[in-house]
């Protein structure tokens, strides 16, 4: 986040005194590494490479309209100031809660109410920082893998909030620790089975085919596959080539995570 802010003030910088021939050339410096600091930051985050994209991406639009409002406030040395302090407290404020807060409405598991990624040259360090935070307990590894240098699902945590302190007021705070790679809330999902009707004995499809089983495949019967059947049945249709099928089964691995 440090990098962040010194990227906006030097950015900002750079543009108010860009007519200043002893300063625009410091600050412009100092604005070009900072931006090189910037990019090798995001490189190498513990992100897929999409993501780091378009975190890329988003840094040059942001920098992008800030310039454009710098511009704009050329006349006015003044506002360009507060133009940059705006733009340097705006992204605190998102970093320290980036996320929508919490439908109230939504069910969390009671046990573990956030999933968390770790940083994974990190996670023993920040699991015990986690823990030094007095809203949170029992902190549970998602997965458990045999060899935990060989993947990285063992990267993945859920912890519970104790009750009477405010989940979104968690999320900011857990957020700002170095090293958290996301926060998300563990929701629970009930599917409501849809009751069918029995299935109908008497059915067209059911007649067509020799399957004991087929009065149970009710999907065959929404598709209508009886007539299908029949198409194939009357002689109407016939494949233009024929070809050989083999199922080769090599067994279960009991070892495949």
């Amino acid at each position: 986040m440090i990098i962040y802010n010194l990227l906006i003030i030097a950015f900002g910088c750079w543009n108010v005194f860009k007519k200043n021939k002893a300063l625009s050339p410091i600050f412009g410096l100092g604005f070009l590494a900072m931006l090189g600091l910037t990019f090798l930051n995001v490189y190498n985050a513990h992100e897929p490479m999409d993501e780091k994209i378009l975190t890329s991406v988003a840094i040059l639009l942001g920098l992008g309209v800030l310039g454009y409002i710098l511009i704009a406030l050329s006349k006015n040395k003044l506002a360009q100031v507060g133009a940059v302090i705006m733009a340097a407290v705006g992204f605190n404020m998102y970093v320290n809660n980036p996320h929508t807060p919490i439908d109230p409405s939504i069910q969390l598991d009671t046990e573990s109410e956030l999933i968390i990624r770790l940083n994974h040259k990190k996670k023993e360090k920040l699991t015990a920082q986690l823990n030094a935070l007095d809203f949170v307990s029992n902190i549970q590894p998602i997965l458990s893998p045999q060899d935990a240098n060989s993947t990285e699902l063992d990267d993945y945590i859920t912890l519970n909030i104790k009750d009477g302190y405010d989940i979104n007021s968690a999320i900011g705070t857990i957020g700002q620790v170095a090293g958290i790679e996301w926060i998300e809330p563990n929701e629970v999902l009930e599917l409501d089975i849809q009751r069918t009707k029995a299935p109908d004995t008497k059915s067209d499809f059911i007649k067509s085919v020799n399957d004991p089983l087929s009065v149970q495949q009710w999907n065959m019967q929404a598709l209508d596959m009886s007539t299908y059947y029949d198409l194939f049945r009357s002689g109407q249709y016939a494949p233009r080539k024929t070809a050989k099928l083999f199922i080769l089964d090599s067994g279960v691995d009991a070892k495949h995570e």
